[in-house]
């Protein structure tokens, strides 16, 4: 059987453990055998590495496993990377969160102006990485990403490179998990259709949409939460993150903590791991996951990235068609997708022009005055990771 090296980009992060967690479930199908734990925060790679290689000790796994901080070293000869980066970290995350506020938008770290701001921090680290695994990495390498905004990275990457890569997203997975436990079932011939954190599953009555909706659905009463709220989600986060860290960093320690739950991100390995079993084991099985369209949403432009059931193999991904849908669902990804296409160019380039028309094609922001005092706001606060713009 052939033998795998995995490469975790970004993993210093906490929701490496539930990662490792999913190879040593998928360890019989999936026969990795060298992992490549790479990150530039040395103190948290380590503490994290460390953990890794206990949980892989403690499962009986035999593997090698290598700590690095040398994006081309970590890379060299591997057949699947997973990316789960953050450019700037948490500060940056509250950043995103906080200064929407400020004009009464929406603070929230993947949709509206803060999932604008990170994907200009992260898309074009994300297209460097697809630059080096074109050199380093197996002819036949895929990118597995978990990278926020996901679906924005999945328009960048699949457009613009050759490279092998699915965008995945554990929302369609936890959607149909609590169709399951309100239903008994989900139904064999389901219908999902979408955009990542903007999607639905139309072959349920009612229609079940993705809990990322509510931003859209309910936009002055999200607004209205985040400006009470005592802290925001990331500041929660960072305090978590602290508490976690002591729990990683004990030698004792040899599995996912179950604290790790409240930070989110659940069955994250499982949206992953069966996902590489379909493709490296040519089981061409059905997943939910980011697509170039190429016809199977017939409203959506055939190089649109959408996130869909998609059938995984060797060969890659082949979209399936889509039948169900509304005008509202029409309405909200046409423009939704403008709004991608144009914060892809505006990273890329460092456009504030093209970054100004982004802000103003979001449904959640429009234009206006304000929104040119939050792009330059933002612009000035995310200065260290976003050069082409001060160029």
């Amino acid at each position: 059987m052939q033998k795998l090296k995995a490469a975790v980009i970004g993993a210093g992060s906490t929701y490496t453990p539930e990662l490792i967690e999913g190879f040593i479930e998928y360890k019989e199908a999936l026969p990795f055998t060298e992992f490549s734990l790479m990150d530039i925060d040395e103190k948290r790679l380590e503490i994290l590495g460390n953990l890794a290689k206990r949980q892989f000790k403690a499962a009986g796994l035999n593997c090698k496993v290598e700590l690095i901080t040398d994006l081309d070293r970590a890379l060299d000869g591997v057949d699947f990377v997973f990316g789960q980066i953050r450019v700037g970290k948490m500060p940056a995350r509250i950043l995103d969160e906080k200064i929407p506020l400020k004009y009464n938008l929406l603070g929230q770290e993947t949709t509206g102006a803060g999932g604008f701001l990170k994907a200009l921090r992260t898309v074009p680290v994300i297209m460097d990485i697809t630059e080096r695994m074109k050199r380093l990495s197996e002819k036949d390498s895929w990118l597995i990403n978990f990278s926020n905004p996901s679906g924005i990275i999945a328009e960048a990457v699949l457009n613009l490179t050759d490279v092998n890569m699915i965008g995945l997203c554990n929302a369609p997975i936890n959607m149909l998990k609590d169709i399951k436990e309100q239903n008994g079932s989900v139904p064999p011939d389901f219908e999902y259709v979408g955009l990542n954190h903007l999607s639905w599953i139309t072959s349920v009555e009612p229609y079940y949409p993705s809990y990322y909706l509510a931003y859209f659905d309910k936009r002055e009463e999200k607004v209205r939460e985040c400006l009470e709220a005592e802290k925001t989600r990331g500041e929660i986060c960072l305090e978590l993150e602290e508490k976690l860290f002591k729990q990683f960093a004990d030698e004792s320690l040899c599995i996912k903590p179950p604290e790790l739950a409240q930070r989110g991100g659940a069955l994250y390995s499982t949206a992953a791991l069966s996902s590489v079993d379909s493709i490296h084991n040519n089981k061409n099985e059905i997943h939910i996951t980011a697509a170039k369209n190429k016809g199977a949403v017939p409203f959506m432009a055939d190089d649109d990235v959408v996130e869909i059931k998609c059938r995984l193999g060797k060969n890659g991904i082949e979209p399936l068609p889509v039948s169900n849908y509304n005008e509202h669902i029409i309405s909200l990804m046409q423009k939704v997708k403008v709004y991608e296409k144009l914060a892809v160019q505006a990273a890329l380039e460092g456009s504030r022009e093209k970054a100004l028309a982004a802000l103003e094609a979001h449904p959640l922001i429009g234009a206006g005055e304000n929104t040119k005092l939050l792009l330059n706001e933002m612009l000035e606060a995310h200065k260290q990771y976003l050069p082409k713009f001060f160029m």
